[in-house]
């Protein structure tokens, strides 16, 4: 009978619970915990797989939302089981671990039968073009901003223009396209047929800055917060990625490309 009385709260709680698995986790990796950090994301993972199968007959809306969350802990686990070493600088080791982490969204996209609208790749209405640009623009101050909060070491040696070419193709991928297609797409629609439009963009917000701890940063969270929100609201608004997906790109290559070198 119990099955019967799993309700929108009960959902709510199970989205919650997860949400404080991965801060748990990312907490214990950001301060050195690397091992306790991956076991709790593998658990985690093995979790949302088990109770995603036991719910599917009577909650198939809360199921295909725990399935869409598996992206999380993997996006962790395959960043912590690719080390630096064997690559040359970040941008390698970037462009390689968005190969795991695009064909685990197309899988999920694959397996969940996705149309394209529903996680927003596509171009939108011509009209809401000027929107598009506006949003990607927006990318220049936000990742000045973000540069004053964390001021990190560049990801390129200098600015040569081929370097910077295939720099800003790495970023693309494995931020832009990668990140976005899972938070604001997979994820968001998942969260927003569970709960409110609101809610599941808070939550998709919340869930995106946890991921985000380990730059032991408390100003940096509030702003990562911020911008995954504004990031959730323009999905929302235009029901494509494709907007924020060029303002993430824009913002990191603002960030780690172009901003040392200025300032």
């Amino acid at each position: 009978m119990w099955r019967k009385k799993v309700g929108e709260r009960q959902e709510l709680l199970f989205a919650f619970a997860f949400l404080v698995l991965v801060i748990i986790a990312e907490a214990a990796i950001a301060f050195g915990s690397f091992s306790a950090g991956l076991v709790i994301h593998l658990l985690t993972l093995f979790a949302l797989i088990s109770v995603s199968s036991i719910v599917y007959s009577w909650k198939p809306e809360l199921s295909r939302l725990l399935v869409a969350l598996i992206l999380v802990p993997l996006i962790r686990i395959f960043s912590l089981s690719t080390p630096y070493w064997p690559f040359s600088d970040t941008l390698t080791w970037l462009a390689v671990i968005s190969i795991p982490m695009l064909a685990a969204a197309l899988s999920t996209i694959y397996v969940q039968k996705l149309k394209r609208s529903d996680y927003g790749f596509v171009l939108g209405p011509l009209k809401r073009l000027p929107i598009q640009v506006g949003i990607v623009l927006f990318g220049i101050p936000l990742g000045l901003l973000e540069y004053f909060i964390l001021v990190p070491e560049p990801w390129i040696p200098d600015l040569v223009a081929g370097t910077l070419v295939l720099a800003v193709l790495a970023i693309l991928f494995g931020t832009g396209i990668a990140e976005e297609l899972i938070f604001r797409g997979i994820i968001l629609h998942n969260s927003s047929v569970v709960m409110s439009w609101p809610a599941a963009m808070l939550y998709v917000s919340v869930l995106f800055t946890a991921m985000h701890i380990g730059f032991l940063s408390i100003v940096d969270l509030v702003f990562v917060f911020f911008v995954g929100l504004f990031f959730a609201y323009s999905v929302y608004r235009t029901r494509t990625l494709i907007g924020v997906i060029g303002c993430h790109t824009l913002l990191n290559v603002v960030l780690y490309l172009v901003a040392p070198f200025v300032f």
